[in-house]
């Protein structure tokens, strides 16, 4: 059986030491010593660094010794789950005066010198496995490193998609907003297509929804899953995570992180006013129209009577991010339960659960 990676764990680790998941050993990639502890059923070292290079190949951060392939390495990648401010970090970084681009292009050279804001870039476009016509299926890098979904890809001329060369990342930070709010958002009222072929690609996929409603009930049940399982797979990649409140108001400790992670611009960092000054002309609802709201706000009421466990997630998710989840809203039962990730099938896909509970049925495809 695979090694299995306590996905929470590792992200106690990074919230506590700020300490890169992966470290070097005689040029190896292994686990830090803080997270192979955390490891269940494995004391095999082959196995855990195998382990630790199948996350760093199949995430964006460049690990020579895990022969990573790169064509452009660029310093810093700020990754999370669609829809938690990504658009709102590019501006300011911009308007900071770093260079930084986005996931769709809209934002150029790309990626930017200093590096990207983007959900997508979280995994690699490296292909991987026995999935590789899949992933080239589902995402495409152009020649000036834009991301496209399959969907959008097939109304594009195929002379202007050219496959461009990979990108990775010397250090990956991790963005976060509410879960609840970023479920509503990512759903987007039953319009899946902005996510659901990346999903597909790189995550396991839920069991149907039947009975009233089930189009409505079936796209918010693969949105909760997309954000748990994403979420947590940059968990277990990134070097630290950032919330994206931090960034409406940037400290002065974050401005000076962030330089130092954006290619060590000690002495040619902007200022901590100027980042001030960008954040205070730029509002929170840069891009918050982009997805439809016509419906009801999803609640955890709602989430817990499609799946329990993995509405569990979410709450222990929010409530390790710092955010609020009322005590009569929490599934007790499962809240404390622990979180375990590995990836499964054939086509080797990021798959979540709560330990002690049967898996349900679920799909690698």
């Amino acid at each position: 059986m695979p090694a299995v990676l306590p996905a929470h764990a590792l992200t106690h680790l990074n919230a506590t030491t700020r300490k890169p998941p992966f470290r070097h050993s005689n040029s190896s990639c292994v686990i830090s010593d803080q997270a192979m502890q955390l490891l269940a059923n494995s004391q095999d070292v082959s196995r855990q660094r195998g382990l630790c290079c199948e996350l760093a190949r199949r995430s964006s951060r460049h690990e020579q010794s895990c022969r990573t392939s790169a064509g452009r390495v660029r310093p810093l990648l700020i990754t999370g789950v669609g829809r938690t401010g990504t658009t709102f970090v590019t501006k300011l970084l911009r308007n900071a005066g770093l260079s930084f681009s986005h996931d769709d292009g809209a934002y150029c050279p790309c990626p930017g010198h200093n590096g990207a804001a983007s959900w997508p870039h979280a995994f690699s476009e490296q292909p991987f496995g026995t999935g590789q016509g899949a992933q080239r299926r589902c995402l495409h890098v152009d020649t000036i490193g834009r991301h496209w979904t399959y969907s959008r890809r097939r109304r594009l001329k195929e002379a202007v998609l050219r496959q461009g060369p990979v990108t990775r990342f010397q250090h990956v930070w991790h963005l976060v907003r509410d879960p609840l709010a970023t479920i509503y958002s990512r759903w987007g009222s039953g319009n899946i297509v902005p996510f659901g072929a990346i999903d597909a690609c790189n995550l396991a996929q839920p069991p149907p929804v039947r009975g009233n409603h089930s189009r409505m009930n079936s796209t918010l049940h693969r949105a909760l899953w997309h954000v748990v399982q994403w979420n947590l797979f940059v968990e277990a990649t990134a070097s630290r995570r950032v919330r994206i409140e931090e960034f409406s108001r940037p400290s002065r400790a974050l401005v000076r992180s962030l330089c130092a992670s954006a290619g060590g611009l000690q002495s040619t960092c902007p200022s901590h006013g100027r980042f001030a000054k960008a954040a205070a002309s730029l509002s929170n609802s840069t891009n918050s129209e982009h997805t439809s709201k016509r419906l009801a706000r999803v609640t955890w009421a709602r989430l817990a009577a499609l799946d329990a466990p993995m509405t569990a997630m979410a709450q222990s998710m929010a409530v390790r991010y710092g955010y609020e989840v009322p005590e009569n809203a929490r599934l007790q039962r499962l809240f404390s339960s622990k979180t375990q990730c590995r990836f499964a099938g054939q086509n080797r896909r990021w798959r979540c659960w709560l330990q002690g509970l049967q898996q349900a049925a679920w799909r690698v495809i």
